[in-house]
């Protein structure tokens, strides 16, 4: 258990104005704020957990250390001189979140797949992809040779990934099962569209669709690089190309398409809720379309019209969160948007949702290496946690199993968090376990 600190810092408005930062670099700041006093001036600190502190305060700042040895809830009092005990705020020390760190040879873009038995997998830029369980254990290493930039797709025992210009499907024990070239390099996630096809596309806009055993069935045109493909409930292949936004049928046959008002592009994948198509853009609105025409029904802009690069991610109740490249963390529950906080970069990663002790917890992390753990009302926590290519950008960039928290960095590491909890039910899961782009839970 590593020990927690805190700082108190003294300064000379009144006392009863007290503030708690919650920023959690294991040193979370308290303010206490004083009228301005003849020094010295005799304070004492009751921390909470059995621990007074006396002190002699010689100015109008001062600086107090604390060390917590257990985690949990504590309250802190104050005293000056022979005056009453003022309560101040309660404070929380979480457990060591912190697990550990797996070096990879070359930096990570893509996220991590989960299978049902709690095996991930994920590549690397050198053409590295691994298999690892749980406690980061290597279950197999197959050599690509050429450049991963997208996420792997799960399928059963099969692993679909793409390399260089390659589609890759390997089985659980890091054997080739087949190899197909495309027209174009692969920077994309596969998906799986039921019951038995594959579908991949290349950065020059060709759309494929592949037997679960590589045989080509078909491929699309389309004139440029397209997202990655969520699939809806019926089937249909929602994407975004540019400025546009496509509905495909299963056998690739145009349902609608949709064009931003500005013309601007759709940087994420669509994703698909019981009512509607919601797609961030670059022109700052995250719109949202009617399912079966692709008609507009309402878009909401960002407070600075900052682009929308990250997916977004949808609780039980419906409420959407969303980041921007201004590094607002946006909230919306389909009356008011509100920002629920403002992290040091661009957010570019999707949010994860938990709920922990009854407790809903938002985790985000930004381009600057940064990991936030907050509520609706607070921040709980900031870690910093990328040492170098700070960026963490591919979104989504979340793994979540079993209270364990994945997040693959472009300095090359793969950083592990114990932090509890468990997923809030949603209609469209936006992290990629057990995540086939169908929004649905592999059971």
């Amino acid at each position: 258990m590593g020990w927690l600190i805190f700082y108190l810092f003294l300064t000379t408005v009144p006392i009863d104005s007290f503030t708690h930062s919650y920023w959690g670099d294991k040193e979370i700041p308290i303010f206490l704020y004083f009228k301005f006093k003849k020094f010295p001036i005799a304070l004492k600190i009751d921390w909470g957990d059995g621990k007074i502190e006396s002190l002699e305060v010689k100015w109008i700042i001062y600086e107090a250390e604390h060390k917590y040895e257990k985690p949990g809830k504590y309250v802190i009092k104050v005293r000056i001189g022979s005056d009453y005990w003022l309560t101040t705020d309660t404070v929380t020390i979480f457990e060591e979140l912190f697990i550990g760190k797996i070096s990879f040879p070359a930096m990570i873009y893509g996220s991590c797949a989960l299978d049902k038995e709690d095996i991930f997998y994920i590549g690397d830029i050198q053409g590295n992809f691994y298999a690892f369980d749980l406690f980061g254990q290597i279950k197999f290493n197959y050599f690509a040779g050429g450049e991963i930039y997208s996420s792997p797709l799960v399928v059963e025992s099969l692993i679909y990934f793409g390399a260089d210009s390659f589609l890759y499907c390997v089985n659980k024990k890091g054997r080739l099962v087949f190899k197909n070239k495309l027209s174009g390099k692969i920077y994309n996630t596969p998906s799986f569209l039921p019951p038995d096809k594959i579908v991949i596309s290349a950065d020059d806009g060709t759309l494929y669709f592949f037997a679960l055993l590589g045989k080509k069935i078909k491929e699309v045109k389309f004139p440029s690089e397209v997202s990655d493909i969520s699939i809806d409930e019926k089937n249909n292949l929602i994407f975004s190309c540019a400025s546009v936004i496509y509905s495909l049928n299963s056998k690739g046959k145009i349902n609608f398409k949709f064009s931003s008002l500005e013309n601007d592009e759709f940087f994420p994948a669509p994703i698909v809720t019981k009512d509607y198509i919601v797609c961030g853009c670059e022109d700052g609105y995250l719109y949202f379309l009617d399912k079966k025409k692709g008609k507009l029904i309402k878009r909401i802009l960002t407070f600075d019209e900052d682009a929308i690069k990250c997916e977004p991610v949808i609780d039980e109740e419906g409420k959407i969160y969303f980041g921007d490249e201004g590094g607002r963390l946006y909230l919306y529950d389909h009356k008011q948007l509100r920002a629920l906080f403002e992290t040091e970069d661009a957010i570019n990663a999707s949010p994860l949702v938990i709920k922990k002790d009854n407790e809903k917890i938002i985790f985000v992390v930004d381009e600057s290496g940064y990991l936030y753990a907050l509520t609706e009302k607070k921040l709980l926590f900031r870690l910093e946690i990328a040492s170098s290519e700070k960026d963490l950008y591919q979104t989504p960039s979340f793994l979540f199993t079993k209270g364990k928290l994945i997040i693959p960095s472009w300095d090359g590491y793969l950083y592990a968090f114990n932090i509890g909890g468990e997923l809030v039910k949603s209609e469209w899961y936006t992290y990629r376990a057990n995540f086939s782009r169908s929004g649905k839970i592999n059971k």
